[in-house]
């Protein structure tokens, strides 16, 4: 995968230079945009931010308004990912207004859906449901399959973080049927890891490193650093909770590496308190502070609740 993703950038790169030779705009921002989207789906966020600010430049002059959704979509999603929250939503409600300004149904439902995730990540449960469902029934409108798998995933995270484990594992069998309908490979390893944090709560370890295993290869083969991350993490707590604190530290610090490499705050906050959650457990209570109150203030920096997320 990250081979063809490399050779789609060099690609890019060759035609940016033939359409800016040819004075081709349109041609140009769109190698822009390809090359940040590229960079984005590598969790490479400055160089994904570089290119959709430069494709979007363009796109704003020659006022291609699906274009302009796009890139505003997607530096939402990547401030969102930063835990630049505030700069999220400000990005996923300008996506919003382009959307109904053209009165596309789809791109409309994706904005509401952009924009309940954040008030997700930041504890605002009421306008999150409302957004979700905004996006839902825009979705079941239009008989988008994988946008209304996408809001049964949402669902049930909600449902999840209000401790109804039956209705979020019933929203996340919903969504992971579309999803394996539909081969998407990195929607399948999330739901997966989904799945396996409800088990988790429910103290079934055994169903919960089995679906986290399950999902840890196939984010393996899309080169999602922040979802590969996330499954070291969840194994982390998985052997936290069990007593095997050794494993839990190993698989903490590894998912602590690869966040801190693609700057990824909101999880870099969650793998520091898992480390000093299980040095508490080894009853080293200094080293147990110390990732404690590196977790508390990167949790004051950006706003979130250190709940559980979808990446």
């Amino acid at each position: 995968m990250l081979g063809k993703i490399s050779e789609g950038l060099q690609s890019d790169s060759i035609a940016l230079k033939l359409f800016e030779e040819l004075g081709n705009k349109h041609g140009v921002a769109n190698c822009y945009y390809d090359v940040g989207v590229a960079a984005y789906g590598q969790s490479n966020y400055e160089e994904a931010l570089k290119n959709l600010f430069a494709a979007l430049k363009i796109y704003n002059a020659e006022a291609e308004q699906r274009s302009i959704f796009n890139c505003y979509n997607s530096v939402g999603g990547i401030y969102n990912a930063q835990g630049k929250f505030s700069q999220a939503l400000e990005y996923f409600k300008m996506a919003l207004a382009v959307s109904e300004q053209i009165n596309d149904k789809t791109r409309i439902a994706g904005a509401f859906y952009d924009i309940g995730l954040v008030y997700f990540r930041v504890g605002n449960y009421p306008e999150a449901i409302k957004n979700c469902f905004s996006a839902l029934n825009l979705y079941e409108e239009v008989k988008e399959k994988l946008g209304a798998a996408d809001c049964y995933n949402f669902i049930g995270i909600i449902y999840e973080n209000q401790k109804s484990h039956d209705e979020a594992l019933k929203n996340y069998a919903s969504s992971l049927k579309l999803y394996r309908e539909a081969g998407s490979k990195d929607l399948i390893a999330q739901e997966l890891q989904n799945i396996g944090a409800v088990y988790s709560q429910e103290h079934d370890s055994s169903n919960a490193l089995k679906y986290y295993r399950l999902a840890l290869p196939l984010c393996e083969e899309t080169g999602n650093k922040a979802a590969i991350g996330n499954c070291y993490c969840n194994f982390g707590a998985i052997y936290c909770n069990v007593g095997n604190t050794t494993e839990a530290l190993k698989n903490y610090f590894i998912s602590l590496k690869m966040f801190e490499d693609i700057g990824n705050k909101p999880s870099i906050g969650d793998a520091l308190a898992g480390i000093g959650n299980t040095f508490f457990k080894q009853k080293k209570y200094g080293l147990a502070e110390k990732y404690a109150n590196k977790a508390l203030v990167i949790a004051n920096e950006t706003g979130s609740l250190g709940i559980r997320r979808p990446f």
